[in-house]
């Protein structure tokens, strides 16, 4: 949170219920996120993962700047809908 990345959606809730938010800040560092996981699921056999993930490594193999664009997208829809409802 010192760093701008990221910050509490409920400040003055229980330790228990603190979910976090990106920032905007936090967002430019999806490229980076991307990669790590391109490095860590290149070497997990398919075998274990689930469908989610499947479908993941799925888009990010087939169109990575999409994937990158559409995730970016969805996560500033999805804080907007937050937003609205404060």
């Amino acid at each position: 949170m010192e760093k701008g990345l990221i910050e509490k959606l409920n400040p003055s809730g229980s330790k228990k219920s603190t979910r976090y938010l990106a920032t905007s800040k936090g967002i430019l560092t999806l490229p980076i996120i991307i990669e790590l996981y391109i490095f860590s699921i290149e070497s997990i056999d398919e075998s274990v993962l689930d469908e989610s993930q499947m479908d993941i490594k799925f888009q990010i193999s087939n169109n990575r700047n999409l994937f990158e664009e559409k995730s970016k997208a969805e996560y500033l829809a999805f804080i907007e809908e937050l937003s609205q409802l404060k």
